[in-house]
């Protein structure tokens, strides 16, 4: 069994970015979300996850689909 996956909006910065290290620490597969590209790409290169840039309040179901995509 594979790793359990996380989608975490905002993380490219903050407190975000703050719960995608915390749940890569706790062996979660993170997928960072935020609207600022390089910022979710830099944070998921930092926790091993996979960025997913993009802006959730434009398009939810485009971004969870993409999520599910990835996996």
């Amino acid at each position: 069994m594979g790793k359990p996956t996380v989608l975490v909006t905002g993380g490219g910065a903050g407190i975000g970015e703050g719960i995608s290290q915390v749940l890569a620490q706790r062996g979660w597969h993170v997928l960072v979300n935020d609207i600022d590209a390089p910022s979710a790409l830099r944070v998921a290169q930092a926790v091993g996850g996979t960025a997913l840039p993009g802006d959730i309040r434009t398009d939810p179901g485009a971004l969870i689909s993409s999520a599910v995509a990835d996996l």
